[in-house]
């Protein structure tokens, strides 16, 4: 159902519950020093690929003032997975360079 909203069942809790589960008074992050990223390499792992990636991340994790040295870095080495910590509030973005 379109802007119903997520949510979440568990074995645990098999009410619903609504998704992000992270407190309301956590959002929004003030700047990306805070944050918690999921990051992912992609399947092209050509050589210019590679570099531009990395290049990315270490804009992402590095310090000022050529990065904006995030909280930290995940790669789960999946975009499902990724996204679906997003929605859960466990990560604070998703972040993935792709090849024109």
């Amino acid at each position: 159902m379109r802007g119903g909203g997520s949510y979440m069942h568990t074995r645990l809790h098999p009410e619903p519950q609504r998704l992000p589960l992270a407190p309301v008074a956590a959002r929004p992050l003030s700047g990306l020093a805070g944050a918690l990223i999921a990051v992912e390499w992609g399947s092209d792992r050509g050589p210019d690929a590679i570099r531009r990636k990395a290049n990315s991340f270490a804009c992402l994790a590095g310090a000022p003032p050529d990065g904006v040295m995030a909280h930290a870095l995940r790669s789960l080495r999946s975009a499902a997975l990724n996204f679906a910590l997003v929605t859960q509030g466990a990560v604070d973005l998703y972040w993935m360079l792709v090849n024109d």
